[in-house]
């Protein structure tokens, strides 16, 4: 399994699957935050940037 870092400010920094980020079928990301909790957020959180 590939990792990719993310950082949102909803959601503060975690890393999800590389497969799972890449592929445009998948709208619900597994989260994993820096100390090991997971949990489901739409993909589109991440995508969205602030101007």
């Amino acid at each position: 399994m590939t990792i990719v870092k993310v950082r949102s400010e909803k959601y503060g920094e975690g890393t999800v699957d590389v497969a799972n980020w890449c592929n445009p079928g998948i709208f619900l990301l597994d989260l994993v935050d820096t100390i090991g909790d997971t949990w489901p957020v739409y993909k589109d959180d991440f995508l969205k940037r602030k101007r």
